[in-house]
């Protein structure tokens, strides 16, 4: 699982895992976790064998065919650390406007630009398919923070994660921001939304309606701020 959707620390186990207890609390159930892959889960729901999926779980077309989803309780996207020394030198003329890297649609690097990514991921194949990235050398890593790892020591140019996960490594490791630029702006909208089983209408109005809830209460934020900034300029 990815943190900081599930963490293994038990004061502070996981966004997803907080707002399933937060779930089954105000519910009146006990709540009883079992971890899998987000496809796995998506199976899992529609066979009836769990009531609701958390997890990092995207609401997509497919998946949709599957399951009922929430309204989402996180909005993500695909964002980057860039090496500093990787980023363009600007021209001192005052008529030379300046160029700001938000998103990775702004990535305009001169040269090879070697770029670690978590295999089997909506983010490895956002790098394959999409033309503007064609010319990345990319590198594909078991997890987040063995591609983070590779950053850190100079093996790779940029690291390409959900910016939710990025938010979560600055938070835990201020001092990568003074090495990278990090680049979390919306380039594509993920919507991490709960999954129900597709014929219990009233079960899927009800986590629906308190999701809602904890959005409006601010219930959401609340949990979200133990594990990252969700108003700070990071960069």
């Amino acid at each position: 699982m990815q943190e900081p959707l599930v963490v293994n620390n038990e004061n502070r186990p996981g966004i997803d895992v907080e707002l399933a207890n937060q779930l089954a609390s105000d519910l009146g159930v006990e709540v009883e976790i079992i971890y899998a892959l987000p496809n796995q889960l998506i199976n899992m729901i529609n066979q009836g064998q769990i009531d609701l999926a958390l997890g990092g779980i995207s609401a997509n077309m497919e998946r949709g065919l599957k399951v009922r989803f929430t309204r989402p309780y996180l909005i993500a996207t695909a964002g980057g650390l860039l090496n500093r020394n990787r980023i363009p030198t600007e021209s001192e003329s005052i008529e030379f406007t300046k160029r700001k890297i938000s998103t990775l649609q702004d990535l305009q690097i001169p040269g090879k630009l070697v770029v670690a990514v978590r295999a089997d991921t909506t983010n490895e194949t956002l790098l394959r398919e999409t033309p503007r990235f064609s010319t990345f050398q990319i590198e594909t890593f078991a997890t987040n923070q063995d591609a983070l790892d590779a950053l850190r020591s100079n093996k790779v140019d940029m690291l390409v994660a959900d910016d939710i996960w990025i938010r979560y490594a600055i938070k835990t490791s201020p001092d990568l921001v003074s090495r990278f630029l990090p680049i979390v702006g919306i380039y594509r909208e993920e919507h991490i939304s709960i999954a129900v089983p597709p014929g219990d209408m009233e079960f899927w109005h009800v986590i629906d309606f308190m999701i809602k809830e904890y959005q409006r209460t601010g219930a959401i934020n609340r949990i979200v701020e133990r594990y990252f900034d969700v108003t700070r300029d990071i960069r």
